[in-house]
């Protein structure tokens, strides 16, 4: 299985199709980058997808939050197409609120993962919808430690207009050190 469907409804199937090396070159991105690793399992004719953390506790997908199973999917693309041997066809991955469901430190980590993963790779591009300050922060940090540069993201802001029922498009930046500078007042405000 060469492809994983938009859902993810068949990522243990990708999982389990991979080779043994692909599928350690998989386990060991994920452990390196986000402390955990994700491998399958096949029993009585059932593939099941197993997430081993940094003790080497391994539990089925199934029996955790959905975090897991709402990014695993994401990851596996992103992977895939890291790996592609069409090195000049441009990715673009739209991905809606990734963050959702994540402890903040995880998020952390996938914000960090994109950013690190848009530098390394000019070919992939995210453009990424997130109300999650912590993802925002991250941003900045990767920005601030020469992870990605300030050129290489962009940060957009619809906000519903006071007066009418258009909708209003503010850009903004991260400077060198990883601020954010024409943010709107009160975003983060409880």
């Amino acid at each position: 299985m060469e492809e994983i469907d938009p859902q993810g409804t068949n990522l243990a199937m990708f999982l389990n199709d991979l080779s043994p090396r692909a599928a350690s070159d998989f386990a060991n991105w994920t452990e390196k980058n986000l402390g955990f690793s994700l491998e399958s399992k096949t029993s009585e004719g059932h593939v099941s997808i197993l997430i081993s953390d940094a003790s080497g506790t391994k539990t089925n997908m199934a029996d955790t939050g959905f975090g897991f199973s709402q990014v695993a999917p994401i990851l596996a693309q992103v992977w895939q197409c890291m790996k592609s041997r069409a090195t000049a066809t441009p990715f673009l991955f739209v991905i809606e609120q990734p963050e959702l469901h994540l402890h903040p430190h995880m998020q952390s980590k996938l914000a960090m993962l994109f950013a690190s993963v848009a530098q390394e790779h000019s070919n992939i591009k995210f453009m990424i919808e997130t109300h999650s300050e912590v993802f925002i922060n991250q941003f900045g940090t990767a920005v601030d430690n020469s992870v990605i540069t300030t050129e290489d993201i962009g940060i957009y802001i619809l906000e519903k207009s006071a007066d009418s029922d258009h909708s209003i498009l503010t850009e903004s930046y991260f400077d060198e050190n990883g601020f954010l500078e024409q943010w709107p007042y009160g975003f983060f405000d409880a």
